[in-house]
Formats: C-alpha cells, structure tokens, sequence
C-alpha cells in the first residue's frame, strides 16, 4: 500500500518536471545582435515582423496528398479508388 503511494509521488513529480523541461525548450532562444541596443518602437516592429512571418507559413496552402500506389494526387493509398495487386 505505501509502495503505490510512494510510486503515484514520484511518477507526479516525474511528469510535472517533464512538463517544465517541454516549457522550456519551446521557448524561444532568439537573440537580438545590436551592440547600442533597440529603441521600444524598434523591438515591437521586429516582434510584430516575426509574429507575421510565422502566420505567414502557417498559412501557406499545402499541396494534396498523393497516392503511393497510383501516383495521382488528390488521395491516399488507403482510400485510392484502383485496386493494386501485389
């Protein structure tokens, strides 16, 4: 009994230090190369240009799937309409 609640413990802090370590490798590690430093209108047009940049790619029409079997676009292997005999 004390051995499951020892374990359900250590398998908390386990997860809860693995949720800090994604938290911290998802943030950005970006670093600002000016010697004489940025004005505050000059480190909002950068944040806004690079916050526009990535809605940019993240709005980017992707192409369609493409059969392996068939070689036509438009659909995957596992709903291509000719069947394919191996």
């Amino acid at each position: 009994m004390h051995t499951t609640a020892i374990l359900t413990k250590e398998i908390h802090d386990l997860r809860a230090a693995n949720e800090k370590k994604k938290q911290k490798r998802a943030t950005s590690n970006k670093k600002i190369c000016r010697e004489e430093g940025l004005s505050i209108g000059e480190a909002r047009e950068l944040i806004l240009s690079s916050n526009q940049a990535s809605e940019a790619q993240s709005t980017a029409p992707r192409t369609p799937p493409r059969c392996s079997d068939c070689q036509e676009l438009g659909h995957q292997r596992n709903q291509c309409p000719k069947p394919f005999d191996r």
